[in-house]
């Protein structure tokens, strides 16, 4: 494990840090503390580099309006208060936020944003998220960081995400180049915890997973979620515990690896 991807914000806006812009956040809970700055520290301490989930959703803003990925998409009482929303606003808020993440917990090496979906009716993307302009201040501040390709800026992003599936073969650019990816998986189907989860994969498909993407020259960005204790399940821990065995004796066939040439 060379770096990690931390949810700071996920589509509900709760934030793990202490951000001056929400009262929705950490600090406000019984925790009572920055949880996101425990984690950032624990993780560097051990050599570990830091990345930022941020979504760009967001269902609890009142200036973001809803479209057909909202909680309230079928509830006309809410969308009527459409005309009320400005997502110029949201959009503030949103870049404040980021240069929050971006400025108050050091050196980031990655910025991972989700997600853009013009392509569906009342979508969202680079228009909405004012992306060009979030790209050039994050270039600012941060600029050796690495940012996903979410913000519908085709040829902008540093990486490119598949989610919930392995490519046949590796992936290219738009010019037909070898391009950096990553793809995101769950142990399960389900990115939060679901205790009556039945798709669990085995230990066995999990090593077969991370083989699989660096055969493809990939990497991996593996989802392990908490249960409503804030504790990770059994069998994710067992998942863990197994890679971390067999990575003991074959990290040499995975990092600094790629796909054999055909």
């Amino acid at each position: 494990m060379k770096y990690f991807v931390i949810t700071a914000k996920h589509h509900e806006d709760f934030c793990l840090w202490d951000s001056k812009y929400t009262d929705y956040k950490a600090p406000n809970t019984p925790a009572g503390r920055d949880l996101l700055r425990e984690v950032v520290d624990a993780f560097r301490s051990e050599g570990i580099r830091v990345g930022f989930y941020y979504s760009l959703l967001d269902w609890h803003h009142p200036a973001f309006t809803i479209d057909g990925m909202h909680p309230d998409r079928e509830c006309e009482d809410e969308i009527a208060k459409n005309k009320d929303r400005d997502m110029k606003i949201y959009v503030e808020y949103m870049r404040n936020q980021v240069r929050e993440l971006l400025t108050e917990f050091g050196k980031i090496d990655i910025i991972w944003f989700d997600f853009s979906y013009p392509q569906q009716e009342n979508g969202k993307g680079k228009d909405d998220w004012e992306s060009e302009k979030m790209i050039k201040m994050i270039r600012n501040i941060q600029p050796d960081i690495i940012i996903n390709n979410r913000l519908d800026l085709p040829g902008l992003g540093d990486v490119i995400t598949p989610e919930q599936f392995i490519p046949d073969e590796g992936l290219t650019d738009e010019n037909g180049n070898p391009a950096v990816w990553e793809g995101c998986q769950t142990f399960s189907g389900s990115w939060g915890y679901h205790r009556d989860e039945t798709s669990w994969k085995s230990e066995e498909m999990v090593v077969q997973m991370l083989v699989n993407h660096v055969a493809r020259s990939g990497n991996l960005l593996l989802n392990v979620g908490p249960t409503s204790r804030g504790e990770f399940d059994k069998r994710a821990l067992e998942r863990l515990q197994e890679l971390g065995r067999w990575m003991k004796y074959n990290s040499k066939a995975i990092y600094g690896c790629v796909a054999v040439p055909k």
